[in-house]
């Protein structure tokens, strides 16, 4: 009787604490006001249950009228010029605190765009909608190309034109995709922890070890279904019973091997299945983050102050520098020269253009047998002094650090508070993100009541000296009541992983005239979680640090200097000894495959290049290609893809590959790529890799690879279709005798 009960009693709480969870997660749902905006996966959160009760408004983060801590403030889109009149937002208010379908009334400033109605979301109070313009999704249902995305160069007249399309195509896959169902699928239950592979030593702390969920299988061919990412929603209703309710679940994680789902369902969900239960499966996308970059868009391209920052080249002087003066003393006696110097820019800034920081992601990961330990990397620590020094020279010093990644935030913050003072620096964190997934160790630095993540009153936000966010959740600060001027440096950290609407979330609302702006970035690294092919290929996958650093000529030629871009790469940690490089041969028996990427900016073109030699370091064959406007990370992997196509069809079977580009050998050697943008190529290049025969794929210096970057360059003047080189060309051929001698390359 008594262990009954306590079965009883467990039940319940499981269920309570089950559903608590969810629930914090559906509560986001299209209320604009407290957007789910969870930073670690893409443009998007979901919709409140219909019929949630209103009295439960304050699970929502939706604050009475009559309370001061209020999450946001709705945000009216500036009025733009009439160039960009078709893709202005539409702004809708509602009569009710609940999102729901409508049909959208006529509207005095609606454009002529005919009479046909038009259905879009409406929201609690004014909030823009940002709904496709007919002629718009017109062109891209018919898989054609705005007219905006193909004139070049960006430049300040179409830029809110240019990035609106680009973000109308990512909102074009969402609509495209809406209708996509499965039929009578198996839903299994399984364990949590079976599919964690980040588990910690430490299992007390993460109670998803102890949950439930249900997985299905996908379709293997990402072209028949959906591009599903974590925190993406799945609505299942029972199959073949009329007037069923339906259940709506949060994906926790896709496995790229098996192609399972796996979701969370609320309780009511698992009180009614059965092993044979059958469902009716259909996707929900969210669209909270795809309105923060439109509103940022939009603002940026507004506001005459921040010309310098996203066109620099616009500038008509040059960088104000501030009579600072500096101490030598550094808080980490480790830096090398390289970073005390950009230290030293940074802490003399003010104003635009921005400072850019090019080397690794700022947070690597160290390992052992027993733990994975998440550690600074050199542009992470140059970033943690350049913060500390500023927190140490001016107690006016107002600083904002943004990353794209939520793990990145949380290890900055660990490592910043080992040099800031407690109650001087706040992690802002978004609403409804789990608690149990913030290390212990910096909540204390966090504000938050019962299961939500809050903000304290304007007047106490404004005396911290550092805070700590994520792009999207920068806008809350902005929601808070924060104004654009109120923070004297603005880092943007890692801001090669991040598009540039999102990175623009925090640059166009909250830098001021006199805002310093430091933004760090990878060599070639690329913004994940990019969906639509339109988007992708046309300029959605070029970060805002990227363009910068390509297009402006105050960041590369012979105009760049160090007042304006510190390079971290890696030789300079070991002290700028010079290294020799050169090529090397392939073991007897072996053909060695050097593949490359070629982007150019003015006017846009992508090509790829790639040979082929024998253990001799003879010429076997070469080949070059044009490949249109691909990304950086794109034409390495159609490079590399090509080149394993065009050898395994030659009929070697033992190969060495090497690769310039980090990013690709990493994320083929991880094989953790499900979540990735590019996914489709990703998959051809591991399947081709994983075939019966002998391979290793390898990084390369690149001065090691020119032969192949100089056939990458060949393509650019190639007609579309892959040229075959028997023989090396003229220019070539010399590269090619230097590397059959063995002749080094010095490297700084």
């Amino acid at each position: 009787m008594i262990g009954s009960a306590i079965k009883l009693i467990g039940g319940v709480l499981i269920s309570y604490y089950l559903g608590r969870a969810l629930v914090r997660h559906l509560a986001a749902a299209f209320d604009p006001n407290v957007d789910d905006d969870n930073d670690d996966h893409h443009y998007g959160s979901n919709t409140r249950r219909q019929g949630e009760s209103p009295s439960r408004s304050h699970l929502y983060g939706v604050a009475d009228n009559n309370t001061t801590n209020k999450f946001y403030r709705p945000c009216n889109p500036r009025s733009t010029s009439s160039k960009a009149s078709s893709f202005r937002s539409k702004v809708a208010e509602s009569p009710t605190s609940k999102s729901t379908l409508r049909l959208a009334p006529p509207s005095s400033s609606s454009t002529s765009e005919g009479t046909e109605d038009k259905y879009f979301f409406v929201q609690k109070g004014k909030s823009p909608v940002y709904e496709i313009p007919e002629n718009v999704d017109c062109l891209i249902r018919q898989n054609k190309v705005p007219p905006v995305l193909l004139r070049k160069p960006l430049s300040a007249s179409t830029y809110i034109e240019f990035f609106a399309a680009l973000l109308y195509a990512e909102d074009h896959y969402h609509k495209k995709w809406s209708d996509y169902k499965l039929f009578n699928v198996d839903l299994e239950l399984k364990q949590a922890a079976v599919y964690d592979k980040n588990r910690s030593t430490d299992t007390t702390r993460n109670p998803k070890h102890d949950k439930t969920l249900a997985s299905f299988v996908i379709d293997a061919v990402s072209e028949k279904r959906p591009l599903l990412l974590s925190r993406d929603f799945v609505i299942a209703c029972p199959s073949n019973v009329p007037s069923s309710c339906t259940f709506q679940g949060l994906i926790c994680h896709v496995e790229r091997t098996s192609n399972i789902i796996l979701v969370e369902f609320r309780q009511d969900f698992f009180s009614q299945h059965r092993p044979t239960s059958k469902y009716d499966v259909s996707f929900s996308f969210n669209r909270v983050c795809l309105k923060r970059c439109h509103q940022a868009i939009e603002v940026a391209s507004t506001r005459s102050c921040l010309r310098g920052f996203i066109f620099p080249d616009s500038l008509s002087s040059t960088r104000t520098r501030m009579a600072t003066s500096v101490s030598t003393h550094m808080f980490n006696h480790t830096l090398d020269k390289q970073q005390r110097v950009a230290v030293d820019q940074i802490l003399s800034l003010q104003g635009p253009p921005s400072y850019l920081i090019e080397g690794e992601l700022a947070v690597k990961t160290g390992t052992s047998r027993t733990i994975t330990k998440q550690q600074l990397s050199r542009t992470g620590l140059t970033v943690k002094e350049a913060v500390a020094q500023l927190y140490r020279i001016s107690v006016d010093h107002r600083i904002l650090v943004c990353a794209h990644a939520n793990r990145t935030c949380d290890v900055l913050v660990e490592h910043l508070k080992e040099d800031i003072m407690d109650g001087n620096m706040f992690r802002a964190n978004a609403a409804f993100r789990e608690i149990d997934g913030v290390p212990s160790e910096i909540l204390s630095w966090s504000a938050y009541k019962g299961e939500c993540f809050t903000y304290p009153p304007l007047q106490e936000l404004q005396r911290f000296r550092v805070i700590v966010s994520t792009y999207m959740t920068s806008f809350r600060l902005h929601g808070q009541g924060i104004a654009k001027g109120h923070f004297s440096h603005i880092f943007l950290v890692d801001a090669s992983d991040a598009t540039e609407p999102e990175v623009m979330v925090a640059v166009a609302n909250l830098v001021g005239e006199q805002t310093a702006v430091i933004v760090s970035g990878s060599k070639g690294g690329s913004p994940g979680y990019v969906r639509s092919d339109i988007a992708r290929k046309y300029g959605l996958m070029t970060s805002y640090f990227e363009r910068l650093k390509n297009c402006s000529n105050l960041y590369h030629g012979s105009s760049a200097s160090s007042m304006f871009i510190s390079l971290l790469d890696e030789d300079s940690a070991k002290g700028s000894i010079q290294r020799q490089v050169s090529w090397t041969k392939p073991r007897a028996g072996w053909v060695k495959l050097n593949v490359d990427g070629s982007k150019r900016f003015d006017p846009p073109s992508s090509a790829i290049g790639g040979v082929l030699r024998d253990s001799s370091g003879e010429w076997i064959v070469g080949f070059s290609n044009y490949v249109g406007q691909a990304s950086v990370l794109e034409a390495e992997l159609q490079a590399l893809r090509d080149g394993l196509n065009l050898t395994w069809s030659l009929g070697f079977r033992k190969v060495e590959v090497n690769s310039d580009s980090q990013t690709v050998v990493h994320l083929l050697k991880a094989a953790e790529f499900h979540f990735h943008p590019l996914v489709t190529i990703l998959d051809d290049c591991y399947s081709l890799i994983n075939r019966d025969w002998d391979i290793s794929l390898h990084h390369s210096l690149r001065e090691a690879n020119q032969v192949a970057d100089a056939l990458a360059k060949e393509g650019h003047g190639c007609d579309p279709g892959e040229r075959l080189w028997r023989s090396p060309p003229m220019h070539i051929a010399m590269m090619v005798d230097q590397d059959k001698r063995g002749v080094q390359f010095v490297r700084r």
